[in-house]
This record gives C-alpha cells, sequence and structure tokens, in this order.
C-alpha cells in the first residue's frame, strides 16, 4: 500500500511548521513584557523627548527661512510660512528691428500652485511703468528708437513670488541699415561654478553674421547661443562680444558683467530628507533590532532551542518567529517614536509616513538578511559562530556605516587632522555605499521626492540574492549548533 504523495506530505509539513511558528509568535507577543518591553520603553521614551526638542527647534528655524523642499538644502527656504519659490522663464519672438517694433513675450512659470497673478513692466528709455496685469502671452509695441526692457513678476495663490525677469530690445532707426545687435544673458550673479546662457541677436547690415564672445576668463566662442561655466570665488568678468554682417561691418563690443558671490550664508549641503530619513533610520536600527534581540535572548536563555529536537520546528523557524515578533513590536515602537517628534516641521504626514516605510523596511531586510546568515554560516561550518540576533544588529549597523553621508562625514572628520581628501572614504568604499540597503533607501527616497530623475530596480538584486542564499542553507541548520558555540 502506497504513502501519501510527497508534495502532500512537504505541504503538510510546511503547514504544521508555519502553524508552530505563529504559536511561538503568539506566546511571545502575550508575554512582551517579558521579552525586553521596559527596554523599548524607556529609550523609545528618551528618544521622543530628545528628538522631539530637535524637531521644535529646526520648526521654529524653518518658520523663519521657509521649508525647504525634501530634496532642497535644508536651509534653502523662502520666507515665513514655509513658502517655496516661484520661478519663470520669458522668451520672445523678437528682440532687434526698426521702430516700430512689436514684440510678443510667452512667459513660463515653474512650482506655482494655483491662480497666478502676473505684473507686466515695460521700461523705454528712463522711464518704466506698469503696463499690464494679464497672465498669459504679452505684447508690446515700442515706437521709439532705443534699448528697451519688458519684465515679468508673477505670484501664486500662496502668496510666493518669483524674481522679477527681464528681456531687453534693441528698436533701431527707421530705414537704418548699418548692423546692430542686442545682447541676452541668463543668470548673472551667483556662487561658481555658475553656467550662463548667453544669446546675440542682430539685424540689418549684410547677412550671414559672424560672432567673437570673450568672457573675460581667457576663453572665446564663435557661436550665436554660447554656453559658458564661470569659476572662481567673489570674481567678475566682464563679457564682451561683437557681431560683424558679411561686408565686415561691426557693431563694436558689447559687454555684460558676471559675478560669482560667495557661497550662500546657510548652505549646509544637507538635505531635509537626510534629516528625516536619518532620524527615521536611527530609530529603526535602535528599536527594532532591540526588539529582536531580547525575544531572541530570552528564547536561548529559557533553553527552548536546545530542547527542540523531539519537534518538527529548527532554529530556522524560531527566527523566522522571533523577527515577526520584531516586526510587530518594533514596527509599533519605531513608528510612535518617530512620528510624534517630526510634526514639528511643515511637511504632509504621508511624506513622513513614506520615509518611515522605507526606513523600517530597508532596516528590517537587513536584519533578515544578518540573522539568517548567522544560521547559514553555522550550516557550512558546524559551529555557531554568531547568533542571529548578534548578527542582525551588526549587519544594519554596517549597512548604515557604509552610506554615503557616513563615509563623507568620517572622510571630512579625517581630513581636519591629516592631508587627506574629504572623499576618500567615499572613492574607496564605492561599491559598498552602492549595496548598501540605507543608501538604496535613500535613493528610492530621493527619487520619489524628485531629486533625480530615475531608480533603477536592480538595486534590490544583491539584497533579493542574499535572502535566497541565506534562506536556503538555513533550513539545514538543526538546533544542537547552539551547542557548539
Amino acid at each position: 500500500m502506497s504513502g501519501p504523495p510527497r508534495d502532500a506530505s512537504a505541504g503538510r509539513m510546511f503547514a504544521e511548521k508555519l502553524q508552530l511558528i505563529f504559536i511561538i509568535l503568539g506566546r511571545d507577543l502575550r508575554q512582551v513584557h517579558r521579552n525586553g518591553l521596559a527596554r523599548l520603553l524607556v529609550f523609545s521614551i528618551l528618544f521622543i523627548i530628545i528628538f522631539s526638542v530637535l524637531f521644535g527647534f529646526a520648526g521654529s528655524l524653518i518658520q523663519e527661512i521657509g521649508t525647504p523642499s525634501w530634496t532642497g538644502d535644508i536651509l534653502a527656504g523662502d520666507g515665513p510660512g514655509g513658502v517655496e519659490p516661484v520661478t519663470l522663464d520669458l522668451e520672445a519672438d523678437v528682440y532687434i528691428g526698426h521702430a516700430p517694433l512689436t514684440v510678443t513675450v510667452t512667459p513660463t512659470v515653474h512650482d506655482a500652485e494655483g491662480a497666478v497673478k502676473s505684473k507686466w513692466y515695460v521700461a523705454m528709455g528712463a522711464e518704466r511703468r506698469v503696463a499690464s496685469p494679464a497672465a498669459g502671452p504679452f505684447e508690446w509695441t515700442f515706437n521709439d528708437p532705443f534699448m528697451h526692457s519688458i519684465a515679468l513678476e508673477v505670484e501664486d495663490d500662496r502668496g510666493a513670488a518669483s524674481d522679477i525677469e527681464t528681456l531687453q530690445f534693441n528698436v533701431m532707426e527707421p530705414g537704418s541699415d548699418w548692423v546692430q545687435s542686442v545682447l541676452l544673458a541668463g543668470e548673472t550673479e551667483g556662487p561658481s561654478p555658475l553656467e550662463v546662457q548667453f544669446a546675440v541677436y542682430a539685424a540689418a547690415g549684410v547677412p550671414p553674421y559672424s560672432y567673437a564672445w570673450d568672457f573675460g576668463d581667457g576663453t572665446t566662442s564663435r557661436a550665436q547661443f554660447p554656453v559658458h561655466t564661470f569659476e572662481g570665488t567673489g570674481e567678475e568678468f566682464t563679457v564682451t562680444v561683437e557681431v560683424s554682417d558679411h561686408n565686415g561691418s561691426s557693431t563694436g563690443p558689447m559687454e555684460q558683467n558676471v559675478r560669482l558671490t560667495e557661497e550662500e550664508e546657510g548652505e549646509l549641503g544637507v538635505t531635509l530628507l537626510d534629516f528625516v530619513y536619518g532620524f527615521a533610520v536611527t530609530t529603526c536600527i535602535l528599536l527594532v533590532p532591540m526588539a529582536f534581540g531580547a525575544v531572541y535572548a530570552s528564547e536561548i536563555k529559557k533553553g527552548t532551542i536546545r530542547t527542540l529536537r523531539c519537534y518538527p520546528v529548527g532554529p530556522l523557524d524560531i527566527t523566522v518567529a522571533k523577527l515577526l515578533f520584531a516586526l510587530i513590536i518594533g514596527f509599533v515602537f519605531a513608528f510612535i517614536t518617530f512620528m510624534l517628534p517630526v510634526g514639528g516641521v511643515d511637511k504632509p504626514t504621508g511624506d513622513y509616513m513614506v520615509v518611515f516605510m522605507t526606513a523600517f523596511g530597508v532596516t528590517f531586510v537587513t536584519m533578515v538578511i544578518g540573522a539568517l546568515s548567522a544560521l547559514a554560516l553555522a550550516r557550512v561550518t558546524g559551529k555557531m559562530w554568531f547568533r542571529p540576533y548578534g548578527l542582525a544588529l551588526g549587519a544594519v549597523l554596517l549597512a548604515y556605516l557604509f552610506t554615503e553621508r557616513m563615509m563623507g562625514l568620517a572622510g571630512t572628520l579625517l581630513s581636519f587632522v591629516s592631508n587627506v581628501d574629504p572623499d576618500y572614504f567615499v572613492d574607496t568604499f564605492g561599491f559598498l555605499i552602492s549595496i548598501s540597503p540605507y543608501h538604496i533607501g535613500g535613493q528610492m527616497l530621493t527619487a520619489y521626492f524628485g531629486g533625480i530623475d530615475e531608480f533603477s530596480p536592480a538595486m534590490f538584486i544583491m539584497p533579493f540574492l542574499l535572502i535566497v542564499a541565506a534562506g536556503y542553507l538555513s533550513m539545514k541548520v538543526y538546533p544542537n549548533v547552539f551547542e557548539k558555540e
């Protein structure tokens, strides 16, 4: 008489193991007061107090300077109320021509919310006046020959206002046939390195035209629309361009000054996302492994694992039960500890949830890799070199250490006492940084909040392969390895 099918037997064994895992988990949850609850409460309350003060201070500071974007410098706000700035670009259909010259200027507004209020200015010689409050393209006719300008500023429903953007127009004498031009430039003041888009438009004379640029730093160009990057600190460059027509007639040199400023005061090179994500990671690193270690150590202390040979459950099943305990209890304590202090910074609750869930998920996955790796190492060597909760903690600490921010900080500190490049550790451990779960989590969040253009799912391959390999080896670990520590 044949026995039950092999697949059915294996399925029944798996179901029994799963049932036992949940029985152990239920017992641990009922006895949570014996599994490190007091320690978790103490550290959670301590974290809540300390970080409530820090986030309260940060919230007060941000109320003064404005709430930055998630991926912008933490001190780069836009005034009271936390309003991020509105920016705009202007483009005209023509920049030079004989009088009367009719021009149409089209604005493009960025980062505005709700309805946009516009205020157009027209400058004719020394006279400047408000010309129109209309949104959208603006048309104006210049009747007098001169260098004129049209400017625009906008404000959205939040009260966020743009800087005034200006375009220059060269209105020529009627019938003039001497070649003339107008010089346009983008940003002409800012910190180094400053990239500036230039343009020059010509009229009259005998086309085609040639262009001779001198950027004042030893470089030149023959393009009509050159882009040039200026470098230095506190320097000012005089940019000149001369336009010649086919007959060799020239406009003479036209000038535009470009000034490089000091680095903006208050720039830290640290984003709000760095600050909040760092807090979420720190909370999870402390509380989630603590919950795992306390419940696992309690099981070992009771001797349960060493007497499991008579039960259909082994170290892997015990480890899974303890990881599930840490998933539940660690999540509860870490979530409360994280969410209470961050209310001091005015950002949507949903954004904070995304940051926390990423930090918690990365921490838990790293713990799983560490815990299973301890069992896999025991399977290969026949000896328990590291207990699962010890290697789980070590894994999250190493993953946190090998992040770009931590390696950059270590390099910066070392550069103060020795002749070492601040980026030494970042360059040296670049591969380890690239596979660090916390680094991957940070890139995911940066992509989510718009700081980078794309995120590659291939980053998940290494953690996935580690879990699969360590889990497979862990299935053959028996309780007697704890007697060979």
